[in-house]
């Protein structure tokens, strides 16, 4: 009895606390995938009712899954084989391939024109497939470690933000970039694995903190209000002396004035004729710009977020909101510093502090001045669900 009891123990301990599934999307403009495996199908319509074809098993094999209108088609690629499934909602179960990735759920829910793709993944799993996207294998050991709770709390953060909605997080930089046929590396397998549970929550309230990040900071963070007009910012301005001495923070690009004259037409709905006089970025806290004033002939002055500005020229284009304007004949040059929204923790400052020999515990204390690191307990992950869901 001794023994049955110690064995039980063990299994008690070595079960995961953190046993989160994380909702991703992965795509929400295409109508087809192909699918390979085994795989049921089940069905609700828009009102969340079961469709009358509850539950249809394909036969094992390639399947391509297209949308006509509110009908989900299924084709099986080897075999003179079809299914037409009418509803909103599908839920697809088994052991299959997609994107060269194995699962064993996915979601599809027609949206208007859009089809959401939304993958169900453990969330350490997820986050393989996360890290394998952000940050480099090769960096240190403690930047991982310092990336993978920064990861897992941003997850938690969103999960929570959107319990509403139906997925927690987007693949692409819109929240963090989630790569669906990453190689699982072991040195980031490792920097999860040895991380698992850990989280930052806020030094006052407990709960989970907005752990954001960025590639390069260019020399100091910057809060929420500043980036992105929020009445509050529990993440603070850092100074950090490893980027404002790396020379290869600065960019710049050069942007032909007509091509950005068409496109701001057509974000402003100007008249015909009308030109691009100057461009005036209206600067807050170390030198981000918050806004953008564009002034046009006539008289017109159009105001634009800075982000949606990097948004319209592309966001690795136009790396960050901390930038210069100059006018150059038939061309407008930005030069700037760093990459990225500037808020949080600094991906290549993180690099460079631990190659500094900062654990990663003093790299997330430095960035994130305002947030603890805590070891979720099996307690805690009653509270933590009930916060998310």
């Amino acid at each position: 009895m001794r023994i049955i009891s110690f064995l039980l123990s063990l299994i008690s301990l070595s079960s995961p606390v953190f046993a989160f599934e994380a909702r991703v999307l992965i795509d929400e403009f295409n109508n087809e995938k192909v699918i390979t495996g085994t795989l049921w199908v089940s069905c609700k319509d828009k009102d969340g009712h079961t469709c009358d074809q509850d539950k249809l098993k394909l036969r094992p094999g390639t399947w391509k899954f297209n949308r006509h209108k509110n009908v989900l088609r299924l084709k099986n690629v080897e075999e003179n084989l079809s299914r037409e499934i009418k509803g909103g909602h599908f839920v697809l179960t088994g052991s299959f391939s997609l994107e060269n990735r194995v699962l064993q759920k996915v979601s599809l829910y027609f949206e208007n024109k859009k089809t959401l793709w939304v993958l169900h993944l453990p969330v350490d799993q997820y986050l393989y497939g996360v890290m394998a996207a952000e940050v480099p294998s090769s960096w240190p050991e403690e930047t991982l470690k310092a990336q993978a709770i920064a990861s897992r709390t941003y997850f938690l953060f969103k999960k929570q933000e959107r319990k509403a909605e139906v997925f927690d997080v987007r693949s692409d930089t819109m929240d963090q970039v989630f790569k669906m046929d990453a190689k699982k590396h072991k040195n980031i397998v490792k920097a999860v694995n040895e991380t698992h549970g850990q989280i930052l929550t806020s030094k006052k309230t407990s709960q989970i903190f907005p752990a954001y990040f960025h590639a390069d900071c260019g020399g100091g963070t910057s809060q929420e209000k500043v980036v992105w007009r929020q009445p509050t910012s529990l993440n603070v301005e850092v100074k950090d002396p490893y980027c404002q001495s790396a020379s290869k923070n600065n960019w710049s690009i050069l942007v032909d004035k007509a091509k950005l004259t068409r496109l701001l037409k057509d974000v402003f709905f100007l008249p015909f004729g009308v030109n691009l006089k100057s461009i005036l970025p209206r600067l807050g806290e170390k030198s981000r710009a918050h806004v953008i004033d564009f002034v046009f002939s006539n008289n017109i002055i159009k105001r634009l977020e800075a982000n949606e500005f990097r948004r319209l020229l592309g966001f690795s284009k136009l790396r960050s909101t901390h930038f210069a304007v100059t006018h150059l004949g038939e061309s407008i040059e930005f030069k700037g510093r760093g990459f990225g929204h500037g808020v949080g923790m600094c991906q290549w400052g993180a690099q460079r502090w631990a190659r500094n020999g900062k654990n990663f515990k003093e790299i997330l204390s430095h960035y994130y001045p305002n947030a603890q690191l805590e070891k979720v307990s099996s307690q805690r992950k009653k509270s933590l669900q009930a916060e998310v869901h």
